[in-house]
């Protein structure tokens, strides 16, 4: 099988460090390189031909409009995503390659290992591995994380390619497409990459807020016992006058969290600083549903 690996950027210093770890790759495994720029800078495409990779250009904003655009110049049997701010290990297609011999399985999702930064770097790192756990068990996964994911092109052939016009929530939505479909996609914990976390909290609960407004979008694509199945945490709240106090309880509780989180977490001992982090990560996102809800801008 042939590989074709789709990455889509947009002006992120980190993408020398993804590139170098794509040129350590072990195996005499034929593949490709397909680096997406979602952005005008000067300085990627002269990189990307330094490592003799396959450079384009996608002008509508949108990371997932971008890995669209890398299906449509991929010549693999299998399609690979990770981001601009992940570096693979080398064993990474080897591991790849090894699950998709099992002609059973459509896909495979891997680990995000965390990069060593900063205290908030590590507390999302302990975050998300709370989440995968809660899904990464299930004999088929109903939802997928784009950092670290190998699909057979047969499945987009099946069920079509990312919602082009999802700001976030892409690649949640594709995987509950893909389960929908009775398409098996599974877990390997030995599938690595290492992701660089969000070093500065503030930056991260704006990205919350906007991320969970732009995941409500969902509900408008699907019936209700469609989303019950899938997206059963997006049904939430409802445009009612309790739901108006929240927002605005919310809305004054996190923003004076912006300017405070990083000084707050710095010196909070780790296992209270995590339940901090975890409690205004949640406040976040939950005030990204209802300024969808009861139509406010987001962050």
């Amino acid at each position: 099988m042939k590989y074709s690996i789709i990455i889509p950027v947009y002006n992120d210093l980190n993408l020398p460090a993804c590139l170098d770890s794509l040129r350590q790759l072990q195996g005499e495994i034929a593949h490709e390189v397909i680096v997406v720029e979602n952005s005008q800078t000067d300085w990627i495409q002269p990189l990307v031909a330094q490592h003799h990779f396959i450079y384009a250009t996608e002008s509508i904003t949108g990371s997932y409009q971008a890995r669209n655009t890398g299906i449509g110049l991929a010549t693999g049997d299998v399609l690979v995503f990770t981001d601009s701010d992940c570096a693979v290990a080398p064993d990474w297609l080897q591991r790849i390659d090894q699950t998709l011999a099992d002609d059973s399985i459509a896909g495979v999702m891997g680990y995000s290992a965390g990069a060593p930064s900063t205290r908030v770097a590590a507390l999302e790192q302990l975050m998300y591995e709370a989440n995968i756990a809660a899904f990464t068990n299930q004999p088929a996964l109903r939802r997928v994380d784009t950092r670290n994911l190998a699909i057979r092109r047969s499945v987009c052939t099946r069920i079509g390619q990312f919602m082009r016009d999802l700001q976030y929530g892409g690649d949640m939505e594709f995987g509950a497409r893909a389960h929908a479909a009775g398409l098996r996609i599974v877990y390997d914990p030995q599938m690595l990459v290492t992701h660089h976390n969000a070093k500065q909290l503030r930056t991260l609960l704006v990205k919350r807020v906007r991320q969970n407004f732009g995941n409500m979008q969902i509900v408008q694509k699907y019936d209700r016992a469609y989303i019950e199945t899938y997206f059963p945490h997006l049904l939430r709240y409802q445009a009612t006058t309790q739901n108006q106090w929240r927002y605005y309880s919310y809305y004054l509780f996190l923003w004076p969290q912006r300017y405070l989180a990083d000084w707050i977490v710095r010196l909070l001992p780790l296992r209270l600083g995590y339940t901090y982090f975890k409690a205004v990560n949640v406040l976040a996102m939950r005030l990204g549903q209802l300024s969808f809800v009861l139509g406010k801008s987001a962050w």
